[in-house]
Order: structure tokens, then C-alpha cells, then sequence
């Protein structure tokens, strides 16, 4: 197979779920950027079904999906930080546990529209230090650089809930 061209359906589907809240939630699938959160995803059993390379490269993260290459320049057009890691991978969302995890638990953190993931990292670092045992966090849209706020995250459960799914 021929590596993928910016235009190619599979690219335009990376920018799509990279670009649109709407189209994350609708699909319920999100992207994951870099090698150290595509296997922290692997290792907490996301299902992770593609994963996206730059042509020739060895950063494919195993049991992360389908490997497809990308044409020369395209990582760095799609992804949503300055200096792209590869690979980027497409992750189904977890299902939500939200009426699962919350009659358990004893202290619970609840955020609400948090865009900064260094302060998400913050929030869920301090969170953790004073005994908080869940988080109930929307969806966070990384920004910039940092990553910093997605690092863990894999770790504690986690439930979400879309206000746009209440009647």
C-alpha cells in the first residue's frame, strides 16, 4: 500500500475526529498522539483501531490497530501540535461508566469545560495526592503543546458525560 496523501479519505477522517467535538462524540472515537499515550492506551485496553506513520517510519505502537503510512509532510499538516509525535491513533471511546463508578466512590472530582490539559494534568495530580478515588471529567481538547494533562489519565477511571445526551 501506498502511503496516504493529504486529501485521502483516511486523512481527511484523522482531521475530522482531530478538528470536530461533533464528530468525536457522534463517532465515539477520539485521536492519541505520540508513542508513550498510544501504548499507555494499548496498555489499559482502549481499543485502538488505526494507527497513522509517517512513510518509513518505525513508530508504529504494537496492538495499536492497523498501521498506515503517511506521504511526506502530512503528520505535520493533520496533527494538533506544533511538533507532531508519531504515531497518531484512532481510539474508541471507552463506554461510559458514569452509573457504574459513582455509587462506589467516596470523593469525586467533577470539571466541566477544562481546555487547558496542564491544568487538567494539575487538577487530577492534586485530586489524587488528597484521595480522590474517581474522576468525572467531559472531554478534554488538547491544545498547543502540552500534553502534560493527558499523561495518567489511562490509569484512573474515568466517567464523561455529554450534556447533549440529557432530555
Amino acid at each position: 500500500m501506498s502511503a496516504l496523501a493529504f486529501n485521502s479519505n483516511k486523512v481527511q477522517e484523522l482531521r475530522r475526529l482531530l478538528g470536530r467535538r461533533s464528530s468525536r462524540h457522534d463517532e465515539r472515537r477520539f485521536v492519541v498522539e505520540g508513542p508513550v499515550l498510544v501504548a499507555e492506551a494499548v496498555a489499559a485496553g482502549w481499543t485502538c483501531e488505526e494507527q497513522f506513520v509517517p512513510e518509513g517510519s518505525d513508530s508504529a505502537v504494537t496492538g495499536a490497530g492497523t498501521v498506515f503510512e503517511l506521504a511526506d509532510g502530512v503528520l505535520e499538516r493533520v496533527a494538533s501540535t506544533e511538533t507532531p509525535q508519531a504515531p497518531l491513533a484512532i481510539v474508541a471511546m471507552p463506554e461510559d461508566r458514569t452509573r457504574e463508578l459513582l455509587p462506589a466512590a467516596s470523593f469525586v472530582v467533577v470539571l466541566d469545560r477544562v481546555s487547558d490539559p496542564g491544568n487538567l494534568g494539575t487538577i487530577l495530580r492534586s485530586a489524587e495526592a488528597a484521595g480522590a478515588g474517581q474522576d468525572s471529567a467531559g472531554e478534554v481538547r488538547p491544545r498547543g503543546r502540552s500534553q502534560a494533562g493527558q499523561e495518567g489519565c489511562e490509569e484512573r477511571p474515568v466517567a464523561a458525560e455529554d450534556p447533549r445526551d440529557k432530555e
